[in-house]
């Protein structure tokens, strides 16, 4: 009677089994991170996206609702914040916002758009927008704000006026010496945002557009007939 003696694996054969195992695992591992990698990539880009839209929709509603108010000037300033174009804009507009319908009512009101940097980052930047009501006798104030987009690497804001010029910054109130009242407001407000995709490797997202504005438009056809 013949008997069968069991045979366990040689050491060749279990460290050939762990490298082929440490192979594939280290495939598996680099095919799961390029997939999150495109997947955050992904993630980043659509909200980017959606945060430029929120602005370009925000000011050109507020734009499209300026006017020219006495004692408010429509006042376009270029700024910088480590050497980055962080633009401010403030103006009157019809297109104040109502949170509380019940204890507030709409009107004019002096927006303004700030760029700032962020707390715990400051080579990123952040848009803010205040809006104040104004009431008979009332002067400007600074009013509340909420942050409209973050993670922005500039900021720039061009106007044209009446001559069909481009400049960098906007001063309205220069206009009251004059008797055009259309001068106190530009045609129209070229914006454009940079934010940040990759800040080592210095990637970024750019969109432009631009806003024209009506109320400049209407009264400048009247001047002319």
């Amino acid at each position: 009677m013949m008997i069968k003696r069991e045979q366990g694996f040689t050491l060749l054969e279990v460290l050939l089994a762990v490298a082929i195992l440490a192979v594939v695992s280290s495939m598996v591992g680099l095919a799961l991170k390029s997939s999150f990698a495109v997947l955050g990539a992904t993630a980043l880009q659509k909200d980017v996206h959606r945060q430029a839209r929120v602005v370009v929709q925000r000011l050109s509603e507020d734009l499209a609702a300026a006017l020219v108010v006495p004692g408010i000037d429509f006042s376009g300033t270029s700024r910088e914040i480590d050497g980055q174009r962080a633009d401010s804009l403030s103006f009157a507009s019809l297109a104040h916002l109502v949170f509380d319908p019940d204890g507030e009512q709409g009107g004019v009101a002096e927006i303004s758009y700030l760029v700032e940097s962020e707390e715990k980052q400051p080579e990123r930047l952040r848009l803010l927008r205040r809006d104040h009501r104004l009431r008979p006798g009332q002067e400007g104030a600074e009013g509340s704000g909420f942050v409209l987009c973050k993670d922005l690497r500039s900021l720039s804001l061009a106007y044209v006026g009446a001559d069909g010029q481009k400049i960098d910054t906007w001063e309205g109130g220069k206009a009251e010496e004059q008797e055009d009242e259309t001068a106190q407001l530009p045609r129209a407000v070229f914006l454009t945002l940079e934010f940040w995709l990759d800040q080592e490797e210095e990637q970024v997202a750019v969109f432009r557009s631009a806003v024209w504005i009506p109320a400049a438009q209407n009264l400048g056809d009247g001047d002319r007939g």
